[in-house]
């Protein structure tokens, strides 16, 4: 009889949902479906358990298509035919090129005579230079008087002002962050759920979300953060019935700033 491990069910679901939601979804319908405790289903366990899927997940059609395929309940696809290749068309023959003709050699021209350079004129004389005059003798300055010595005056230290202490800034220990979501489509007994990191998020378990207010057509909840911590969080749809449709995409990231934020969220 064909099985399914509990590993193969997570590679599955992480076609649908990230890492955290995945395992999150996975425990609600194995726990819905009594086989939490199990590593492995057979074809009985796998069918109840996909039934309790759809109940607890969204758009997860074709997951349960494949587990059910994976324990023999549906039949493998069968692969399609690869296409024939296309002939490869024979390349045509290309004509050699007609050899070009060889010029004939052009003569070359016979080198003209070259004229005999002409005699060069003979050199002018030099005149003798006039002899130049004995410059006269210049007598000795007589030398300068030292000067006396100036003593230097003795140097006065200027006075190093202290420089002011400059005072820390108080930074608060918490800060508090508004979620505020807008634009969702609500029907009537939904409600909207934030899971995440925190405790007060449930620590990504949908059973513990917290639940946002509606105030004014927008659904609200605050949050108190020490400044600087990182959270990451997700968006839950539970309807009447208690079943669970999970926003698409990555984690929702926020690190908390300095002061008091307001933060305005979309469904996506």
């Amino acid at each position: 009889m064909a099985t399914i491990e509990k590993t193969k069910l997570f590679s599955l679901l992480e076609y649908r949902y990230d890492y955290y939601s995945a395992r999150t979804v996975y425990n609600e319908a194995a726990k819905l479906a009594g086989v939490a405790d199990c590593e492995e289903l057979d074809e009985q366990q796998a069918q109840v358990f996909c039934e309790a899927l759809e109940r607890v997940g969204s758009g997860v059609e074709r997951v349960v298509q494949r587990i059910l395929q994976i324990v023999g309940v549906l039949p493998e696809p069968e692969p399609e035919p690869a296409p024939e290749p296309e002939p490869v068309p024979e390349p045509e023959p290309v004509p050699e090129p007609a050899p070009e003709p060889v010029p004939e050699p052009v003569p070359e021209p016979e080198p003209e005579p070259v004229p005999e350079p002409e005699p060069a004129p003979e050199p002018e004389p030099v005149p003798e230079p006039e002899p130049v005059p004995e410059p006269e003798p210049v007598p000795e300055p007589e030398p300068a008087p030292e000067p006396e010595p100036v003593p230097e005056p003795e140097p006065v230290p200027e006075p190093v002002p202290e420089p002011e202490p400059v005072p820390e800034p108080v930074l608060p220990a918490t800060v508090k962050v508004l979620l505020v979501v807008k634009g969702v489509a609500m029907e009537q007994g939904d409600e909207l759920l934030v899971v995440g990191s925190l405790a007060v998020l449930g620590e990504w378990s949908a059973s513990r979300a917290a639940v946002c207010q509606l105030e004014d057509g927008e659904w609200v909840f605050g949050l108190e953060l020490a400044v600087g911590a990182e959270v990451e969080f997700k968006l839950i749809k539970r309807s009447a019935d208690g079943s669970m449709d999970w926003e698409l995409g990555e984690n929702r990231r926020l690190t908390a700033p300095a002061e008091d934020l307001r933060i305005e969220l979309s469904w996506q």
